[in-house]
């Protein structure tokens, strides 16, 4: 980190508040000569996203539905991401295919990008911008680094804080972590809570809002065991915070590469194609689709196992059975789903009639229209296949051609409106039990798609478990799932109870062990040597 700290200082900044221009350097200069106006306090603030837009961070965004019960890693393999994939990562690995060292890395980074920006705005002179711009510049960068250490306090169980003054920092404990994100989220008159702007202009769609920084602190306080706090934080972000954001009406439309930046988007990190760059504002990787007529495939990608992220049948069965008894185009009735009504090993395509309608628009499966093609003919049976493939943020060639293989210009949504209602439905039951609220919220996210409310009268654990499922058929293939799981501590759950043969999938055995210390990933050796502070965590 110390040696990131003083390249910082000749890092390329930027003079524009597009963030699909942010990989445009127009120079390179030091700290001492910069920060001299509002332009380059926005510039410093620009490249953080540039961070966030980079390989090692956003790749793990799309693969990470591979660490839960919702997907499989395109092979038995453990290289690259299959470590994390199948709960195999070590302590000491090469430093490049190992990807909770690049995560961990690429992080700090950015955190070191953000705390270059925070010093040089606070550092400002008065007549260079004003108060408001100024405490609005400081709380988007403090709300980037306080996502950033959330995201690794999760994976990690607990983070060093980077500073300026001590290059060899402590690790927090997970609780402690927990109360500096806080304390950084709500302190000061810069703070993201208080200081994020409510509604972006045209010119800046992509950047955080305010009901950002209230979902992110009742993320942090839920993950932290404070229901009433993340309850109390969460209607904020649907009340006093939540400026222009609402769940828009049609679902797919959300991941819709037409429909970016949409009301229901609280956080997002954008890219767009044929922009200079290697990783920032061009395309990134997406690891979904399977064969030809989607926007980022030539031919099976990515490798001879097909796409990285392979959908599973335990997923599949998670999405509710729903019917239309009197034929009006309504759903009356739901009910629980049971494959063993049907023949799921022959890929009987009758267990996807009746059903939720997010199952469709999320997966693609024995019987589908795969943007015009035929998805049992072109896919079902192909090598490595698990009868599934992702349809989110996928975009026919037809529509939106592509020059690059494997990639896209879909912006990567992080956090949208949806979340807020659920999360404050989590914590709300949590702390209260299912009242009148925790019904309206869920069922705000239900309506939209046409399923009809929950039933009345569940208890406080039913309703729980309603709103686990609801999180995870709304969020399926959105890379929530690993921090629910590990909020809800089902993470050795989750791993065993996925087969490494999907199918094809080399080595047929299931796991038959994931010990608890694998809950959280093992601190790079590589890191360690650097700064013996970081003590690692137990168990690597």
């Amino acid at each position: 980190m110390k040696k990131i700290i003083y390249i910082i200082f000749a890092v390329s900044f930027f003079s524009c508040n597009d963030l699909n221009e942010i990989d445009k350097p127009t120079g390179t200069i030091t700290e001492a000569a910069f920060f001299q106006n509002e332009a380059e306090a926005q510039a410093a603030v620009l490249a953080i996203y540039d961070g966030m837009q980079h390989t090692n961070f956003h790749a793990t965004y799309i693969w990470g539905d591979c660490l839960t019960d919702d997907a499989v890693y395109y092979a038995y393999d453990t290289s690259l991401y299959g470590g994390l994939a199948w709960g195999l990562q070590t302590a000491v690995g090469s430093g490049v295919n190992d990807y909770h060292e690049r995560i961990f890395r690429v992080c700090y980074q950015t955190v070191v990008r953000a705390n270059f920006a925070i010093r040089g705005i606070e550092n400002m002179k008065e007549t260079a911008l004003s108060v408001e711009v100024k405490n609005s510049l400081l709380a988007e960068a403090k709300f980037l680094r306080s996502f950033l250490y959330h995201y690794m306090n999760v994976r990690w169980g607990g983070v060093a804080i980077a500073s300026f003054s001590d290059p060899q920092p402590v690790r927090l404990s997970e609780t402690e972590s927990c109360n500096w994100i806080i304390d950084d989220l709500t302190l000061t008159e810069s703070a993201p809570v208080k200081a994020l702007p409510l509604v972006r202009n045209a010119e800046e769609k992509g950047r955080v809002t305010q009901a950002a920084a209230h979902l992110l602190l009742a993320k942090v306080h839920l993950f932290n065991n404070n229901p009433s706090d993340a309850a109390n934080a969460a209607k904020s972000a649907m009340t006093t915070g939540r400026g222009n954001h609402e769940l828009i009406d049609n679902y797919p439309d959300i991941f819709s590469v037409f429909n970016e930046s949409n009301q229901e988007v609280l956080f997002e990190i954008t890219f767009a194609q044929n922009l200079p760059g290697e990783n920032a504002s061009y395309y990134h990787y997406i690891a979904y689709a399977n064969f030809d007529g989607a926007s980022n495939v030539t031919g099976n990608f990515p490798w001879s196992n097909g796409p990285i992220v392979k959908p599973v049948q335990n997923l599949s069965n998670a999405y509710e059975m729903a019917f239309d008894d009197d034929n009006d185009g309504q759903i009356d009735r739901v009910e629980a789903f049971d494959p063993g009504d049907f023949e799921i090993a022959k890929d009987d395509e009758n267990q996807f009639e009746n059903r939720d309608p997010r199952l469709d628009y999320t997966l693609a499966h024995a019987g589908s229209d795969y943007f015009g093609d035929d998805y049992s003919a072109m896919f079902l049976n192909a090598a490595g296949s698990t009868g599934f493939c992702f349809r989110k943020f996928i975009t026919p060639n037809s529509l939106l051609p592509t020059l690059t293989d494997r990639k896209t210009e879909n912006n990567m949504i992080m956090y949208r409106y949806a979340d807020v209602l659920l999360t404050y439905a989590e914590a709300q039951n949590d702390a209260a039990g299912p009242d009148n609220s925790v019904y309206d919220a869920v069922n705000r996210v239900r309506n939209r798609v046409g399923m009809p409310d929950l039933p009345l009268g569940l208890n406080k654990d039913d309703m729980q478990d309603a709103i686990r499922r609801e999180r995870r058929v709304e969020f399926a293939g959105e890379n929530l799932r690993y921090e629910d799981l590990r909020r809800w501590d089902l993470i050795p759950e989750a791993f065993l109870s996925k087969s490494k043969n999907h199918r094809a999938i080399a080595g047929s055995e299931a796991l038959s062990t994931f010990p608890d210390y694998k809950i959280v990933w093992p601190i790079p050796q590589l890191e360690i040597d650097l700064n013996p502070n970081l003590e690692q965590n137990a168990g690597y």
